[in-house]
């Protein structure tokens, strides 16, 4: 008992020492505080938090095709200055949807673009699809050594602009070759402080399509390209095409997009009876639950019924959903023409993903084996060759 009575608490006297105070409310966080912490799914897999928006930096677009680089580098704020390509009506398509941009038609290379590129002092951004038709699998065998050798001139053409041009930071878009990526490998030992490359699947970015290229860039934008992978948010079919053709198990493309190996396995395929023929052969990667087979330009995409045969061919929007064009993205061309400029365009989407990180890096020091004169412009590859250098008014 006595230990009980010790044990009770006395209760609290009336002094102002000893009474309960009511703590001040919490204040909810400013806005921007709030948005420097918001962790995302892309963030939680990096381990990163997204910061900041992305710094804002003018584009040269060259080989700009239909617009599929500027259409998503305009979507996180940056501002098109220049649009180049030798295609007139990739141009018109291009112009009609981005009009406040400068359009130039100009088969490159050609020593006039370098009057049109922004000055060396000003803070912009060069982007290069250079035309791989003649470099990937995907137009056919029957590739010869001219044709490598004129798609490979191309890539050097724009990799040795490059480092001539003065641009803050660039980027190329390009099949991935075994010469285009033996040729980045070199220029990255050299120079490693302005190249570097990445063989993506864009799949991994939100794409809906098994799309693979090799992308080179300015090392920081090509690390922050790697932050943002996303394996495990991968958008099928079915989830960009909700309501394919009745009996439609899924889409087939061409069967030289399908490499060499499976390409020999899939023509023995064909032509043997329909019942012994396994699904998996006939129709690319597994039906609707899986991204569709790459967008090519040689020929459009197909839905397909169990037995592989070719229902309909997907019509023009839906082939630009596969490429993320957006409802309001206008072709005023022939459906044919439309399916090329679509299969030689860079994902809108996957364009976001790589330039809604940009941040304004230190500018690269110029090689030393250039002149550092201001009256001598080099004009592409052997610039260092005195005959073909401009002389700057």
């Amino acid at each position: 008992m006595y230990v009980r009575e010790k044990m009770k608490r006395k209760p609290l006297d009336d002094s102002p020492s000893l009474r309960w105070v009511k703590p001040p409310p919490i204040e909810a966080p400013p806005a921007r505080e709030a948005a420097r912490t918001q962790v995302t799914l892309e963030a939680l897999f990096a381990g990163r938090t997204r910061l900041d928006p992305p710094e804002h930096v003018d584009i040269v677009d060259l080989f700009c095709g239909c617009g599929g680089f500027s259409t998503g580098a305009s979507k996180v704020g940056h501002r098109i200055i220049l649009a180049v390509d030798y295609d007139e009506v990739a141009l018109a398509v291009h112009r009609v949807n981005h009009p406040t941009v400068q359009h130039q038609a100009m088969t490159l290379p050609d020593e006039r673009l370098f009057d049109l590129l922004p000055s060396r002092d000003t803070r912009w951004h060069l982007h290069g699809s250079p035309p791989c038709t003649r470099l990937s699998a995907a137009g056919g065998s029957n590739r010869c050594d001219y044709d490598r050798e004129t798609g490979m001139g191309l890539v050097n053409w724009y990799l040795d602009l490059v480092v001539y041009a003065g641009s803050l930071t660039w980027s190329m878009e390009q099949v991935a070759q075994e010469d285009v990526i033996a040729e980045l490998q070199r220029r990255q030992c050299a120079q490693p402080e302005m190249f570097d490359f990445e063989v993506v699947n864009m799949a991994h970015w939100g794409v809906p399509q098994d799309r693979k290229s090799v992308i080179a860039g300015s090392p920081h934008l090509i690390s922050r390209l790697r932050d943002r992978r996303e394996p495990l948010a991968i958008r099928r079919i079915i989830d960009v095409l909700p309501n394919p053709p009745a009996n439609a198990v899924g889409i087939k493309g061409r069967r030289h997009s399908l490499g060499k190996e499976m390409c020999k396995h899939t023509a023995k395929a064909f032509n043997k009876p329909k019942n012994l023929v396994p699904m998996e052969l006939r129709v690319k990667r597994g039906g609707l639950r899986k991204p569709a087979p790459t967008v090519i330009s040689a020929t459009s995409l197909r839905w397909a019924d169990a037995s592989g045969e070719t229902i309909a061919c997907l019509t023009l929007p839906e082939t630009a959903v596969l490429q993320t064009f957006g409802d309001d993205y206008h072709f005023p061309c022939a459906y044919d023409k439309a399916i090329l400029l679509l299969g030689n365009a860079i994902p809108p989407l996957f364009v976001e993903r790589l330039m809604m990180s940009y941040r304004v890096p230190a500018r690269p020091k110029p090689p030393a084996s250039l002149s550092t004169s201001p009256t001598e412009v080099p004009v592409g590859p052997g610039a260092n060759d005195p005959s073909r250098r401009r002389v700057a008014a």
